[in-house]
């Protein structure tokens, strides 16, 4: 699964929009969606923008940055 499809699932999976994802996790209301645009290709997130996303949606840090493992925390 690419970066981009791991950003729908949670934003599906959690009921976030761009903005509130961006915002809970302490960022420009417009993060999400610049780094959607911006990671488009190279599926790339840093470890600290994982873990400050992954917080707030409640997912797996390595699977919101890697894709690896199970998206759900304690699976």
């Amino acid at each position: 699964m690419s970066l981009n499809e791991r950003l729908a699932w949670v934003q599906e999976h959690r009921g976030l929009s761009d903005r509130e994802w961006s915002r809970a996790a302490g960022y420009a209301d417009n993060y999400v969606a610049v780094l959607r645009a911006r990671h488009l290709e190279s599926g790339v997130l840093p470890a600290k923008t994982a873990r400050r996303l992954a917080e707030p949606a409640k997912v797996s840090e390595l699977w919101l940055r890697d894709g690896d493992g199970d998206p759900e925390i304690g699976r």
